[in-house]
């Protein structure tokens, strides 16, 4: 029975859960949120107790049991589940990046947001055990983009349904099992593998030094220390530690751009150190000063932003040093440097020319994995699987050339010492040889 307010009188012990009806019983009321479901539970009804607090004691139990009805019995839909997904990811304390993406691609291409009017697929409105393998894949099939982007939206729904079967103990399989992504096609080629060789890298870093001196410290800094992109635009001032007696001259690397916000990593074990070379040291000495100079400008608007950019402690900060740069901005300085080089470059067919910051990146996971052992290059490059420095890899041609001449160095036999014209050439037995008829037995005729 819906209790009426008018007739029922609150109780002095418990307010706002337990009211006394006119015949001399008792209304209860509470509300409480599943906190599996997302869904509220409401106890709300008439019970005869001895006291108000023997009212609120069958209250807990009433409530205790309705929750407990629908612990395993009722099971949310798929757009219920979503939202808390999120938050169990949020309260994880998950890279605000990682829930940025999740929450937009779940909004975009499953639940739906109507305040920024997207609408919602039929998926969102199925209860979760009984979506089946057939809805996953019309709802993959129906995702927009090339096959990058689909997998990348199907494996967070893949993993979302996962963990709501085990945390249901759905007996049946789960539908995305067993689903394969679709095939992508690689992103760089041999011909064009958006990485440079040594001479390549040599030629970009001198021809931005010349066109454009403002920028050339980013470049610089992608280029020495294999950087991501975010991890570049975010550095201080103070993370640039050339005095530490226990790392050597390094920089450290504990924060990015995730999202629309710059954050620092909370574990140490996330933060990386890269070495700081002589020639990078005093490119960052020289922007430095660069931008301590530029306070001296006539113009006071001009005057007053340099100030604000030389005291904001970022190493690229914005027109104003109200924060870094974003990662766009970065890259159209890159794109902006290779117009200006354009009509310098072998004519435009020079690798520089199509090079993306992520490129520099690879170019320096290249020229350092052919000079230090894994181990080395995955804790400079930040990777944790070596499955992740393979994928950064490019083998060029001139590299495995030199591999395959190395072998047969080895394989060569030592040069004979010069012998009179009389005296037959001979070898040691068993010494290997390549080509021609010295060392080789001829075949003998069969008696």
């Amino acid at each position: 029975m819906k209790r009426n307010n008018v007739h029922l009188t609150p109780t002095k012990e418990y307010p706002t859960t337990v009211w006394r009806t006119p015949d001399g019983g008792y209304h209860v009321r509470m509300r409480k949120k599943h906190p599996k479901t997302g869904q509220l539970r409401e106890v709300d009804r008439g019970i005869t107790a001895k006291s108000p607090k023997d009212a609120y004691a069958q209250l807990l139990a009433l409530m205790e049991k309705r929750m407990a009805s629908h612990e395993r019995g009722q099971i949310p839909r798929v757009s219920t589940y979503a939202d808390i997904w999120i938050g169990r990811k949020k309260a994880a304390k998950r890279a605000p990046g990682t829930i940025t993406r999740y929450v937009r691609d779940l909004e975009n291409h499953v639940t739906g947001n109507k305040d920024a009017g997207i609408a919602s697929k039929p998926i969102a409105d199925m209860l979760v055990d009984k979506v089946e393998r057939a809805d996953v894949l019309d709802w993959r099939d129906a995702l927009p983009g090339n096959a990058v982007t689909v997998n990348s939206i199907f494996r967070i729904l893949a993993s979302m349904l996962r963990d709501a079967w085990l945390e249901y103990d759905i007996g049946k399989r789960c539908p995305v099992d067993g689903i394969e992504a679709l095939p992508e096609s690689p992103a760089y080629t041999l011909d064009e593998p958006n990485a440079l060789s040594l001479d390549e890298l040599r030629e970009l870093l001198q021809g931005a030094e010349r066109v454009s001196p403002k920028w050339y410290p980013l470049i610089a800094v992608w280029a020495f220390t294999g950087m991501r992109v975010s991890e570049a635009c975010t550095l201080r001032w103070e993370d640039i530690r050339p005095d530490s007696d226990r790392h050597g001259p390094h920089i450290l690397l504990r924060r990015t751009w995730s999202g629309p916000v710059v954050y620092e990593r909370l574990k140490e074990e996330d933060w990386r150190l890269v070495p700081l070379c002589d020639e990078l040291r005093a490119i960052l000495q020289a922007h430095r000063r660069e931008l301590l100079a530029a306070q001296a400008a006539d113009d006071a608007p001009a005057q007053i932003n340099a100030q604000r950019r030389a005291e904001s402690g970022w190493l690229f900060p914005t027109r104003n040093g109200a924060q870094p740069i974003a990662r766009q901005t970065s890259a159209n300085v890159l794109r902006a440097i290779q117009g200006k080089l354009l009509a310098e470059l072998e004519s435009g067919r020079s690798p520089c020319l199509t090079l993306t910051p992520k490129g520099l990146r690879r170019t320096f996971n290249d020229l350092l994995r052919q000079s230090a052992p894994e181990s080395v290059v995955r804790a400079l490059m930040g990777h944790t699987k070596p499955a992740m420095t393979d994928r950064y890899a490019t083998v060029s041609g001139r590299e495995r050339g030199a591999a395959v001449a190395a072998v047969f160095t080895l394989a060569a036999p030592p040069l004979d010492p010069p012998s009179s014209p009389t005296s037959s050439p001979t070898s040691p037995p068993g010494s290997p040889t390549l080509g021609g008829s010295r060392g080789i037995r001829k075949p003998q005729k069969p008696r």
